[in-house]
């Protein structure tokens, strides 16, 4: 979902991605990697508009959801990724295309 200052959010712009959406993959692991690349690829597909610094927002990034996010992106990302960890948690992750 595009959140932009000062305009309303659209309920029809919601996306979601769950593991469960992609159960004709058998093998967990594999299931969860083809979200997580379709996410991803999603978010590079709408940040493509932008000619500035794009920042995007996780909850819970400093918890669970960043450690699965960050081990994504160190393997199968093509560009920089840099993590911000302090104190044993993820405060930011730092992306860049290669």
């Amino acid at each position: 979902m595009l959140v932009l200052p000062k305009e309303p959010v659209k309920y029809n712009r919601v996306e979601t991605y769950f593991s469960d959406d992609y159960i004709t993959i058998k093998c967990f692991d594999d299931r969860s990697s083809k979200m997580m690349d379709d996410f991803l690829s999603r978010i590079e597909h709408i940040s493509k508009g932008f000619r500035s610094v794009l920042t995007i927002y996780f909850h819970n990034l400093g918890k669970f959801d960043g450690i699965f996010l960050l081990k994504h992106l160190v393997s199968n990302w093509k560009g920089d990724v840099r993590p911000l960890v302090q104190n044993h948690r993820i405060y930011e992750i730092s992306v860049k295309s290669g």
